[in-house]
């Protein structure tokens, strides 16, 4: 299981990924080994009828990592704004 780097936006700091066979059924598991994989901590996970959100320590910056089933969209965003080195080493983290 890979996560890649779909694209980002820079302006709203948004980091968009993709897994391959991420579904709704397999959102939790995948989660936990991106979580494994980069070193990121569980503060809170939340969900509702179509939509999970986690929300994540990374090296002290706190970010939100959201997976929406409907649209098949998964995207980690910071909780307050990062400085410009602090979002691109964030996106380079999945370039790899």
């Amino acid at each position: 299981m890979v996560w890649r780097l779909k694209g980002w936006d820079e302006q709203r700091q948004v980091v968009l990924l993709d897994c391959e066979g991420l579904s709704e059924q397999s959102f939790e598991g995948k989660a936990r080994k991106l979580c494994s994989q980069y070193n990121f901590t569980v503060l809170d996970r939340e969900w509702a009828a179509d939509r999970y959100c986690w929300m994540l320590d990374f090296e002290g910056q706190t970010l939100l990592f959201h997976y929406q089933c409907y649209t098949d969209s998964c995207w980690i965003e910071p909780a307050g704004r990062l400085d410009n080195p602090g979002f691109f080493s964030l996106c380079h983290l999945f370039e790899k």
